[in-house]
């Protein structure tokens, strides 16, 4: 299976996020339009802000629903409990236009799809994440699997994002993946 990158955003290195060789390669926009990808996960990491390292548990929710027209709406949700300050809860809304990059939180962001698999990458302030669904048809439908994480900027070596509470800038690291969802529902 060939897992390319394009130089879409920025360069970015990390794990890798390739798609199982069992699942199916041949799905098209028009097999996702009107549905929607809904996935999520979790993990543990550290976070250092100001200096100061902290322990946190981060839960992600994300729903990409793709239209046929090639438009779409990416709405990513995130829970972070941090052993300092508690928990906190936020959401973001972007919609664009597949391999279009478009303004998000501190960066940007493209959705795309590519040897039929749906890629998600977003530059933070500085690295950046990628996500890769690949799906499988089934008797029932769609199944998706999602893998994918954080990746460091070339000449950089950290990831850090700047807090939509605060607007420090976030150091996050030792990142261990606690579980991951996908599924495939009608949009609406």
């Amino acid at each position: 299976m060939r897992c390319t990158w394009p130089a879409v955003i920025l360069v970015l290195v990390g794990s890798s996020a390739c798609a199982s060789a069992s699942w199916s390669q041949d799905i098209t926009l028009a097999d996702l339009a009107g549905r929607k990808i809904e996935m999520g996960s979790s993990e543990t990491r550290v976070a250092r802000v100001k200096n100061i390292a902290r322990n946190q548990t981060a839960t992600f929710s994300t729903h990409i629903t793709l239209a046929a027209d090639s438009s779409y709406k990416l709405v990513n949700t995130i829970r972070v409990n941090d052993e300092k300050t508690g928990v906190d809860k936020r959401s973001f809304t972007v919609s664009g236009k597949l391999g279009q990059p478009v303004d998000f939180r501190d960066g940007k962001q493209v959705v795309l799809i590519e040897d039929g698999i749906v890629v998600w990458l977003r530059t933070l302030h500085e690295g950046g994440h990628k996500v890769r669904v690949a799906f499988k048809r089934t008797p029932e439908g769609l199944t998706c699997e999602a893998a994918g994480g954080y990746a460091q900027e070339v000449g950089v070596g950290k990831t850090t994002s700047a807090s939509t509470t605060s607007g420090n800038l976030v150091e996050i690291f030792n990142v261990k993946n606690q579980g991951r969802y996908c599924r495939v529902v009608p949009s609406g």
